[in-house]
């Protein structure tokens, strides 16, 4: 009877344990924050759920931190991509450029992503008013990626960038 009861006091206590753990998790998806112990599953789908509602500042620290935590998971270069698209909605260009640049450090060529990530750089380079590194990367496209789905909406941000080179309002380098 003893062995009995010790077996289901044990048994009782894993479950009481994995039932607080999963209330836990539970509570903090519903908050929509990450806790101390989240899963990179967990903050890619929170991150996802701050970007879609538009809170940027949170999509940013949630996707920054799934990515240094776990920089080996599959969504960590997701978790960058999305970081600076979060700090292009929020018009900050200068660490939209950086996400994207961590972005092409760890991601290999020909993925669609690396094409995105080109394109929104040139993007955030044009409105700090840097046409030239804006067309630097729009070369890079042109050249290792001339079959990408980005391709004309290059080209036409070029042709846009090559008649704002003539006014210094809209370039400045």
């Amino acid at each position: 009877f003893n062995e009995l009861k010790t077996g289901f006091d044990s048994y009782k206590k894993q479950n009481d344990a994995r039932l607080d753990s999963l209330e836990q998790r539970l509570g903090q998806l519903e908050s929509g924050k990450p806790g101390a112990n989240s899963s990179p599953e967990d903050l890619w789908k929170l991150g996802s759920q701050a970007f879609e509602a538009g809170r940027y500042n949170d999509a940013v620290e949630i996707f920054k931190r799934l990515h240094t935590s776990f920089p080996t998971h599959d969504r960590a270069d997701d978790a960058i991509y999305f970081k600076g698209q979060s700090y292009t909605n929020l018009k900050d260009w200068e660490k939209a450029i950086g996400a994207y640049q961590q972005l092409e450090r760890q991601i290999a060529a020909g993925t669609v992503k690396m094409y995105a990530r080109l394109y929104f750089a040139a993007l955030a380079a044009q409105q700090l008013k840097q046409c030239g590194e804006a067309r630097a990367y729009i070369s890079i496209i042109k050249t290792k990626h001339p079959k990408s789905n980005v391709l004309r909406q290059a080209n036409d941000l070029d042709t846009k960038l090559k008649n704002d080179a003539k006014n210094k309002a809209k370039c400045a380098a």
